[in-house]
Formats: C-alpha cells, structure tokens, sequence
C-alpha cells in the first residue's frame, strides 16, 4: 500500500499509455513459499547441510523433525534460497532428535522424495520389526534400501553417546543426517543419526551390506519429547 504513490510517479514518468496501464493493492506482502517433503536438503545457519525427517505439526504450528546433531534451538534454516524457519528444540548426545518450526506460509507435505521424480506417501508410523525392509532418504546419496539389522544400540560417536538407536543395512552419506526412514506400506520409522563412513569417503554405499552400518533415530521418542503430530497422507 505504501508503494501507490511511487508506482503513480514512475509510470507518469515513462510516458506510457494510460490505458495500458492498472493498479492493483494487495494484503500482504507477495514472498516465496517452500514445500516441506522428507529427504530433501535444508541449510542451517549458512553454512551446514541436513536433510528433512517428516513434516509435524505443534497445534496450528507448522514444522518438520530432523536429527538433533544437526543443529541448535535458534539456529536458522533455509531451504533453496528460501528462509523458513528455525530450530525450536534439540537434544544431542544422549538423543539424537530435533523439530524446525516453519512459517505459516510454507507447505507441508506427507511425502518422502524418493530421489527419482516422485514421492512416496506417509501413511502412519507403525514400527517395523527386526529383519523387516526399511528405506531412507537424504540429500547427499538419495533414496536408499536395506534391512532393520539391531534395535535399541547404544553408538559412541566422537561428539558423544547416544542410546536407543536402529540399525539398518541401508548406504548413508554425510549430509543426509536428519532425513526420512521409511517401509514400503508408507509408515514412517525415524530420522536418520550415522554410520561408519568408509575411510577417505562421506559414505558407506561401497560396503557391502553385511559390513554397513547405519543408525536412525526412532520417530516416536521424537513426537512425544516435543508433543508433536505426524503430517500423513
């Protein structure tokens, strides 16, 4: 609104045609929206890369949950060139969980990316059993398979330990920290925490999978610590 009078002033300066011309006020000012899927990329504080877990929401809040080493409460997150929103709270060592509050503006969306052009649904977040098949998703190596090897591990990372992790057979690279475990019916399992990454590489696809490693946080310890609610399909 308060942009009328210099819109006035530059079109009597070009001399155009008055009647090529309309004005035209809106409420709010016009700004880029995000849409919020698991497995894609997000920025914390300029600088690091995570990956999306499941789109949450807090009452009427909007958010997504992502692993806890990932960043701090307070610390910003940017998705593309979009700023979203900031982490609301985080817990890591011990735990390795963490929710991101996002404007209203934004979009949620029951999807994981498969990392092939398409989406897979979030239907509910039913624990899979031992030995059954898992996928995850993330930025760095995209939409990878295996089984649920361990549950409840303890790893001692060299940040510090953390207790009560999955384990899963399933290739990770740096950079997809926080992202989405998934089965095939669509029932989200948690985010992902680690894995003992190949000496000289930031992944551990080239092992075979008797040797992987990979560890994710389970998704309901997560949803009760913050008194969040699963965004399904």
């Amino acid at each position: 609104p308060d942009a009328r009078k210099r819109a006035v002033d530059f079109y009597a300066a070009s001399g155009a045609d008055a009647g090529m011309v309309r004005f035209e006020t809106m409420v709010g000012a016009p700004r880029i929206t995000a849409t919020i899927r698991g497995g894609i990329e997000y920025v914390i504080n300029n600088a690091f890369l995570c990956s999306v877990g499941f789109s949450v929401t807090k009452g009427s809040t909007k958010g997504f949950v992502t692993a806890g080493h990932c960043g701090d409460p307070g610390d910003s997150v940017r998705i593309g060139s979009q700023p979203v929103g900031s982490f609301q709270a985080s817990r890591f060592p011990g735990s390795d969980r963490a929710w991101v509050r996002v404007g209203s503006s934004h979009t949620l969306r029951p999807w994981v990316s498969d990392w092939s052009g398409g989406n897979v649904v979030v239907r509910g977040r039913s624990e899979a059993a031992l030995g059954a098949a898992v996928c995850r998703s993330g930025r760095t190596t995209g939409y990878r398979c295996g089984t649920i090897t361990a549950k409840n591990v303890t790893v001692n990372y060299a940040e510090g330990t953390v207790f009560g992790l999955s384990q899963s057979s399933a290739c990770v690279g740096g950079g997809d920290s926080g992202g989405s475990w998934i089965t095939g019916p669509g029932q989200a399992q948690g985010v992902t925490s680690g894995g003992n990454l190949q000496p000289g590489t930031n992944h551990n696809c080239g092992l075979p999978a008797s040797q992987r490693r990979t560890f994710f946080q389970r998704l309901d310890p997560i949803l009760s610590a913050y008194g969040l609610t699963l965004v399904r399909g």
